[in-house]
């Protein structure tokens, strides 16, 4: 199993440091109302470059409009909003967007299967850990296992190490090889679609508008009805 070291740079641990410290604020907002949001992704694992996203994932579902309302108490300004659903056995989640770079991820209906695993593969950290300087492993979109050390991280292709990640991770093997064939598709072919993306007005409630389409989609509506 050869395994690539990368050493991090100054400038990488300050880019690091930076964009946690975003990532954290934005965690302490809602963890002082009682919610418990993760950070996920690049940001969790460690490997992040300019473009990393600060993605910010309730695990639990909460009334849209109390994030919004702590946002605006707090003075963060909505970019955009959207509704989406990745395939039909995904959860179907609100995203607020407070920049390119920002997203906040609120399940509409109750994460399950796949919807939770999916964050176990890309690498998931709460307020503490980043108070901690924890750092977790999971996979990039190269389909590269991330696994932190004290100087960066090491990193190990995915393909023929799959059973590896599975119990370094904590996720099924099956998961694996589904991520695997949805990434491989959308390198090959470009960014894939998704099932369900409902874009929003800034002034417009998102439960509303997912029991408008509800109304209209027969599935979204059993979806509903189930939950």
């Amino acid at each position: 199993m050869s395994q690539t070291r990368i050493v991090y740079t100054k400038e990488h641990w300050d880019l690091l440091a930076q964009k946690r410290a975003r990532a954290k604020d934005l965690l302490e907002l809602f963890y002082k109302e009682g919610l418990k949001p993760h950070a996920f992704g690049s940001i969790a694992r460690g490997d992040i470059n300019p473009r990393s996203d600060i993605d910010i994932v309730f695990f639990q579902t909460i009334p849209t409009f109390k994030i919004e309302y702590i946002l605006e108490v707090n003075k963060e300004r909505i970019m955009s909003k959207e509704i989406t659903q990745a395939t039909p056995g995904d959860a179907i989640k609100a995203s607020i967007f407070l920049s390119e770079l920002e997203c906040l991820t609120i399940p509409l209906t109750s994460f399950k299967g796949n919807s939770v695993q999916f964050y176990g593969f890309t690498g998931s950290i709460d307020l503490t850990q980043i108070l901690n300087d924890v750092r977790l492993p999971g996979i990039n979109k190269q389909l590269l296992i991330i696994i932190p050390e004290e100087e960066g991280h090491n990193e190990l292709e995915l393909h023929s190490n799959e059973a590896f990640a599975a119990k370094l991770l904590n996720i099924d093997l099956d998961f694996i090889h589904q991520r695997i064939r949805i990434l491989t598709k959308r390198e090959k072919i470009g960014r894939t679609g998704v099932f369900l993306h409902e874009r929003l007005r800034p002034d417009e409630n998102f439960e509303k508008v997912l029991k408008d389409i509800g109304n209209k989609n027969s599935y979204v509506r059993k979806i509903l009805m189930d939950n």
